[in-house]
């Protein structure tokens, strides 16, 4: 459970013995994910996301004094990351399992929106047969993306989310669907 405290501290904890993917909790003061949630979204200019542009997720651009900027200053603070993009992702949003290139090193997405639970990221058991490497920049790819067994499951709950260290292994994706109703925003925060 999140605490709704204003200053908590934010705590890291691993999935399983692998020590690659971690839950995170209370990653900013909960006030700034309320601020966030009460600001009209429309007043930020957006951008497409690279690698992403056939989704219908947008970079929402912070502007000076708004709950993002507040959100990324304090992300970047309490984890030392080295930048903090916001992605708003709109009705239809889905990514099936997919393995983050390796110029991805480590990522930690953050859930600041209210949308569904069930909108959160699934990380997936996979072995050395389900990937290949191919020859572009995506390099892993999965075999198959059906009937994968499901190592964590991070639901979609404001101010949790997920660390992972990337790896030829490390696949992940969303099982939902977004609809018109949800509000999936998220901070993807760059090491």
């Amino acid at each position: 459970m999140v605490s709704q405290t204003t200053s908590s501290k934010p705590t890291k904890t691993a999935v399983d013995n692998r020590n690659n993917l971690f839950i995170i909790e209370n990653a900013v003061d909960i006030k700034l994910i309320e601020d966030f949630n009460k600001e009209d979204v429309s007043l930020y200019d957006t951008a497409s996301v690279s690698w992403q542009e056939k989704y219908p997720r947008k970079k929402l651009i912070p502007y000076e004094n708004s709950a993002l900027e507040k959100i990324k200053e304090q992300l970047i603070e309490r984890f030392e990351c080295n930048d903090v993009a916001f992605w708003l992702d709109s009705e239809g949003f889905w990514m099936g399992p997919h393995i983050d290139n390796p110029g991805v090193s480590i990522a930690m997405q953050i859930y600041i929106g209210n949308a569904r639970s069930e909108l959160g990221t699934v990380f997936y058991h996979v072995t050395d047969n389900d990937v290949y490497d191919d020859d572009t920049p995506q390099k892993w790819c999965l075999r198959k993306t059906q009937d994968l067994e499901v190592r964590y499951d991070f639901r979609y709950i404001p101010n949790t989310g997920y660390m992972s260290i990337n790896g030829r292994l490390q696949a992940h994706g969303l099982q939902a669907t977004v609809d018109a109703d949800d509000f999936r925003v998220s901070a993807y925060c760059y090491f």
